[in-house]
């Protein structure tokens, strides 16, 4: 007949091949992740590092960053008299470069009662009230802006001031008269305006910021007292240091802190038409500046969401942000560097040690998290990095995936394939997880081997069609498989219509001995179900014997480079397959050593048969009849096993004809009994020729 051949393990070998290319691969797989993980944390952090040390992608980052603005309530301590479309209106007052300086003078004596003035807009022109004006902002220490002209600016070596030589020259005499002149130049990376200068230069005078200046003023600290701390990017505004100003390369972010128009606003014309009671400007920080789109005032802030702010309601969060405090500052170089080196590290072995699945919703969670850590971190004033570790988190999934998938995945799915249909699933998943559990390459470690065999074969054969034939051998190794697997066993090789089967291998399997004898018991009964089928068919009732045998065996891939099988070679494998032979010898079905039987005697119930030598073999071996797990035996099996027991003990003290008298008792029970039939002969033989002085009761077997 045709043999069946199976080749589950070609992928595997192949697999296994490329590990022993290098000597890499040769490492145990956990060591292998970690050197990897080790490379690829470091090459990726340091990639990252550098792109951000460069400012690629710092635009997308600001506007990331900028989302986490806008979430505090604005100061009650701060109005805004705002110059607006209806203040300039034909209706009301015109054009504010028409003004007369009285309309100003009188919104001072109305909101006298604030603490601090501030106006927001630049004077340009010459009037009559011009003295009377200059009064009145020198009797309420008015703050006056003024912008350079300059846009081209240096750092002031020493405090780290904008340097703009010439600044608009202004011979009024409301310049002259105020209390100060505050800078309100700005400078913007993009279209979104996020820092002030902390003030300029003009080559004789450094004036401060506008916001600035008021907010000393309101804190009642002294002009004179500020002092820059270059180390620690500080600009204090008192000698006790208790309020200060974050400030890098001369300037100092701001924090809006809600959206445009979110300041108290009041209109210049319902002020100055006493519509507003003074009250609501006491003791309070007034803003006075133009809101109208006709100024062109209006910039794009982190918090406009399509609506620009007014310039004066910018200085608004600007002195806030001082007077709170509450200031922002971008996480240093250093801590940038950490921070993606921390996520690179733990992005890059949580996808190392988690499923695809996992990994995917770890990168989803890596990005929320850091979102969040990020908003916390934003609310006690650090700007992180809002775009790196997330490229990071990317990354380190990406390439992660690509080293599992050509190293481990890829070697998952031809393990899978190699074992798949040959092992127990849950073994093919430990083997998967755990290759480094396995080792292919050749060991010798105590295993229990399983051959099987159908009895009578040849006859059966003769008898029938080879394609119905193969049909009723495919039924039979289909109910053995799965007994196989399902007891943890490793399918090795079918031969004609003989299994082999062994457990301990590839995996460790303390009860490996065990689980060999329960599939040869589970086996049988299963045979029973197919005969009652197989009778209904009008078929023949296949039978099989087999053998059993514990032992040290060579586990390995064995074979030539075109063709290789993961198997178990040696005399214990040997044996085993001798055992399964050795049923014909005796009438049994099921065979086990000596060596099995001291593992399993106590779950299962078994016949001792005999003490033989098998045919290249010279050391004996006690063989025993599988009968049943513990407590199965049949009343009937009882006194078949004590009486045959006793007979054997008597064979082996030479005491043939008592032995022949309990195997005579055996047959009164069981008539078929081949043991005690074949020990019967023997008897016979040895009172007609007893053997030697020196026999030891081994009965030595010429066939396999």
């Amino acid at each position: 007949m045709q043999r069946p051949e199976m080749t589950f393990f070609l992928r595997n070998f192949i697999y296994f091949a490329k590990l022993n290319l290098k000597n890499f691969f040769k490492k145990p797989l956990k060591k292998k992740k970690i050197i990897f993980a080790s490379i690829n944390i470091f090459i990726l952090s340091l990639i990252l590092i550098v792109l951000n040390y460069a400012g690629i992608f710092h635009n997308l980052h600001l506007k990331i960053s900028d989302s986490f603005h806008g979430k505090d309530r604005v100061s009650p301590n701060i109005v805004i008299i705002a110059m607006d479309k209806d203040s300039i209106s034909d209706e009301m007052l015109g054009l504010s470069n028409a003004w007369p300086y009285k309309y100003f003078i009188d919104i001072l004596n109305k909101v006298s009662s604030a603490k601090v003035i501030g106006f927001d807009y630049v004077f340009r022109k010459n009037d009559k009230d011009e003295q009377l004006f200059a009064k009145a902002i020198k009797d309420n220490k008015v703050i006056l802006a003024q912008m350079s002209k300059n846009k081209n600016s240096t750092y002031f070596k020493e405090l780290f001031f904008i340097s703009d030589k010439g600044f608009e020259t202004k011979s009024l005499d409301i310049y002259s008269s105020s209390a100060e002149i505050g800078e309100i130049k700005t400078l913007t990376n993009d279209d979104v305006l996020r820092n002030f200068n902390i003030g300029s230069y003009d080559g004789i005078n450094i004036i401060e910021n506008f916001a600035v200046i008021i907010s000393r003023k309101f804190l009642n600290i002294n002009t004179n007292d500020y002092f820059y701390d270059k180390i620690e990017q500080k600009y204090y505004l008192n000698q006790d240091k208790s309020k200060y100003i974050n400030v890098v390369d001369g300037q100092f972010k701001i924090k809006f802190f809600n959206k445009p128009y979110s300041y108290k606003y009041y209109s210049f014309v319902d002020v100055l038409n006493g519509k507003i009671p003074e009250s609501a400007f006491k003791n309070k920080i007034v803003l006075i500046g133009p809101t109208a789109p006709a100024f062109q005032d209006l910039r794009m802030v982190p918090t406009s969401d399509a609506i620009p702010m007014p310039g004066v309601e910018i200085h608004a969060n600007a002195i806030q942000t001082i007077i709170d405090q509450d200031f922002l500052s971008d996480q240093s170089d250093f801590g940038q560097g950490l921070t993606l080196f921390i996520v690179t590290l733990i992005s890059c072995f949580a996808c190392l040690y988690l499923g695809i699945f996992s990994s995917i919703v770890y990168v989803f969670l890596a990005g929320i998290i850091y979102f969040f850590t990020a908003k916390i971190s934003f609310n006690h004033g650090i700007i992180m990095n809002m775009v790196y570790p997330y490229i990071a988190i990317v990354l380190s999934f990406i390439s992660v995936y690509l080293y599992r998938y050509f190293t481990e995945i890829k070697s998952k799915k031809e393990l899978q394939l190699a074992f798949g249909k040959y092992v127990n699933p849950e073994i093919v998943k430990k083997i998967t997880e755990n290759p480094e559990m396995v080792a292919l390459g050749g060991e010798e470690k105590e295993i229990t081997v399983f051959f099987s065999d159908i009895e009578n074969f040849t006859n059966v054969s003769e008898r029938f069609k080879p394609k119905d034939l193969i049909i009723l051998i495919n039924e039979y190794c289909e109910v053995m498989v799965n007994i196989i697997l399902q007891n943890h066993g490793t399918l090795d090789k079918f031969e004609g219509d003989a299994i082999m089967a062994f457990w301990g291998a590839p995996l460790d399997l303390p009860d490996h001995a065990y689980y060999a004898c329960k599939t040869a018991i589970e086996a049988r009964n299963a045979l029973i179900a197919l005969h009652e089928k197989w009778t209904r068919e009008n078929k023949p009732l296949l039978n099989f014997r087999c053998g059993i045998n514990t032992g040290t065996a060579l586990i390995g891939n064995m074979g030539a480079k075109v063709r290789m099988e993961y198997t178990a070679i040696g005399d214990n494998v040997n044996l085993a397959s001798r055992l399964e032979g050795i049923n014909k010898q005796y009438g049994t079905h099921s065979c086990i050593s000596e060596m099995t039987y001291e593992k399993v005697k106590d779950k299962f119930e078994v016949r001792r048969l005999d003490k033989i030598r098998v045919k290249g073999k010279n050391i004996a071996v006690t063989i025993y009849e599988l009968l049943a797990e513990k407590g199965h035996l049949t009343e009937e099996a009882l006194p078949v096993i004590q009486n045959f027991e006793k007979g054997f003990d008597s064979y082996q003290q030479k005491n043939f004809t008592q032995a022949k008298e309990y195997f005579n008792q055996v047959l009164q029970v069981r008539p078929n009994d081949e043991p005690s039939k074949i020990y019967l002969e023997r008897c016979d033989h040895f009172i007609s020729n007893p053997p030697a002085i020196n026999w030891d009761g081994v009965w030595v077997w010429g066939v396999k």
